[in-house]
């Protein structure tokens, strides 16, 4: 990108202290080098200043701004040197042996994450760590828990997150425990499973899986993590180890390892690099022995602001003015997976008022919100939803959140509830906003109802990012352009962007999700159609022309904007090419397993 030259007067929101206007001296190198534009960089800097990491990660992964631009301006300002390429693997063929040398210096991967910076050598006296962070003050504060000098060079962010994960990975330890584990099974003995499971817990947290699957066939157990939505295999493990680690887990989760015949739900806490867990472990017996799946959650979830949810602006303004509404049905829709809670949630931060009693019904609490009164239910105790959102209705609410409308009994109440003066705010599963709120008629309740409680519906998805450290443009062919000009406005680019695969992203291409909506607001004009039993095609397409941007059209700007590829849109959206059902075309990676929510 071309940003031409910033005259000194131009005014950053940076802070007058030294360590204050780093991110202001690196914006005004990089601007003047072309990296990045002027009106981009002052975007990032009113968001992030003077956090120089947050700036530098944005401007990658949005702006697509070459990584080399940043840590060069870095070193320019700051006066270190960039982080030699030939050093930055030294320790990782020894890391086992390194690492435990480093935390004997309090260099631990805590330290590590807390400080934005990596030990990647050793150096005559001490150690070499590449640092993501500008400020000097913040570095020098990292050095006071230390006990061996630092010799700091810089780097950027994104290969400092990687060298993170990279040294401090547990693959060799958890291959190491594996192979005593079968040599234990073959000699007869009980393996000793206890140090895998702290391991794999641990790993799977680092690579920020969702969920860790531990699933017994004929001849082996398969342990795989879900990271992004998609799983993948972490290891094998001998099949008489398999029941070792089951009962293992379900001690920790309080289950009953005797009772293999039901189902059985459990929780545990874990903490891992200072993160504190809460972890659901469920069982499902098999043919082959006891399944179990482990739901890894942060025990206390920061909720995110509307803005940082990845809406587009149209989508955010019209979803913002929705809110306001002081009663009536909003309802998130989508699968299993793809954020409603978290959509909910922020929208209650933007709601949360001291004047306003709000009171959620939820399955499980997943954010702690201060100020808001929150209900967990208990089915064993006959606290369902329903009967959960008639006990909070006695209990002068002005805003309720329920967590999921499931059935008719839950709809019919909030409707109800929304009719007679309250903002009834939920999730209900469907594909998209039309078709979600068609459900509500499916599940019994009235079109006039329906019409007259329910405000609005926002539909969404979890859209895979492309990985910054190996996306790479190519050329478009002649059904990505069809594509994007059936769903996507603005000029069409000459490239598209994708990921090949690298370390970073483990060879998926892709890293972290951003949020894809589509809002439906009831107007009048579609109340009547439900009124009139017009079809869901109908409402859809009077919703489009009351400015709904579909989500595949959010989507597909992703895409044009370098930030998604085109397969992972094709994918999820299950578009067609040519007349041809995208399953029949070479637009899957080859080997990606089972993915949620798509």
């Amino acid at each position: 990108m071309h940003g031409g030259s910033l005259p000194k007067s131009t005014t950053w929101a940076a802070d007058t202290t030294a360590d204050g206007i780093i991110c202001e001296e690196i914006g005004r190198v990089l601007v003047s080098v072309g990296a990045v534009t002027a009106a981009a960089m002052l975007e990032v800097l009113a968001r992030h200043d003077p956090d120089p990491v947050k700036c530098a990660t944005e401007l990658i992964d949005r702006y697509r701004m070459d990584r080399d631009a940043w840590t060069e301006a870095m070193a320019k300002v700051t006066g270190l040197e960039r982080a030699p390429a030939s050093r930055v693997g030294e320790l990782l063929p020894d890391s086992d042996d390194a690492i435990d040398e480093l935390e004997r210096c309090g260099l631990h991967r805590t330290w590590a994450v807390n400080h934005r910076a990596v030990p990647i050598g050793r150096a005559a006296q001490g150690w070499v760590v590449m640092t993501a962070e500008a400020r000097a003050a913040e570095r020098h504060r990292s050095e006071r828990s230390l006990c061996a000098p630092i010799s700091w060079v810089a780097g950027d962010p994104l290969l400092v997150s990687s060298m993170i994960d990279l040294l401090w990975r547990s693959d060799r330890r958890i291959s190491d425990l594996i192979a005593a584990a079968e040599s234990d099974v073959r000699a007869g003995l009980g393996p000793d499973v206890v140090e895998l499971v702290d391991l794999l817990i641990s790993q799977a947290v680092r690579d920020r899986a969702s969920d860790l699957h531990i699933e017994p066939s004929r001849e082996s157990s398969r342990i795989r993590m879900r990271v992004d939505g998609r799983l993948k295999d972490v290891a094998q493990l001998p099949l008489g180890a398999h029941t070792a680690l089951v009962s293992r887990l379900k001690v920790m989760a309080q289950m009953d390892i005797v009772e293999r015949r039901v189902p059985q739900d459990g929780t545990c806490a874990a903490s891992v690099d200072g993160q504190h867990l809460d972890i659901r472990v469920a069982s499902l017996p098999t043919v082959h022995g006891e399944k179990l799946v482990l739901r890894l959650l942060p025990a206390e979830m920061a909720v995110k602001g509307l803005g940082d949810l990845g809406m587009d602006p149209v989508t955010l303004a019209r979803y913002r003015n929705v809110l306001n509404a002081h009663d009536g049905v909003i309802l998130c829709a989508g699968p299993t997976g793809t954020g409603k809670t978290t959509s909910l949630f922020s929208s209650l931060a933007t709601l949360n008022d001291p004047a306003l009693n709000i009171v959620t019904i939820e399955d499980p609490v997943e954010y702690l919100l201060g100020g808001i009164t929150q209900v967990q239910t208990n089915e064993r105790a006959g606290l369902g939803f329903a009967q959960g959102l008639r006990a909070v209705l006695r209990q002068d609410p002005d805003i309720v959140l329920v967590g999921e409308i499931r059935d008719r009994e839950t709809a019919a109440i909030a409707v109800q509830a929304a009719l007679t003066g309250h903002l009834v705010l939920s999730s209900v599963h469907g594909t998209d906003a039309v078709t979600s709120l068609y459900r509500l008629i499916d599940m019994g309740i009235a079109p006039y109802l329906v019409a007259s409680a329910v405000r609005a519906v926002m539909a969404q998805r979890l859209i895979r990012l492309n990985c910054a450290s190996c996306a790479r443009p190519s050329d478009l062919d002649g059904w990505e352009i069809d594509l994007l000009r059936t769903h996507c406005t603005g000029p069409i680019p000459d490239q598209l962007w994708s990921g090949v695969g690298c370390d970073e992203c483990r060879g998926s291409g892709s890293r972290g999700r951003i949020g894809v909506y589509e809002l439906l607001i009831l107007s009048p004009v579609i109340r009547d159609l439900i009124l009139d039993s017009a079809s869901a095609a109908e409402v859809r397409t009077q919703a489009i022309s009351e400015e709904m941007v579909p989500m595949v059209s959010a989507a597909m700007a992703l895409v044009r904007d370098g930030r998604s590829s085109m397969n992972e849109v094709v994918q999820m959206f299950h578009l067609s090419v040519s007349g041809l059902p995208v399953q029949q075309g070479p637009l899957f990676p080859q080997g990606v397993q089972g993915t949620r929510g798509q």
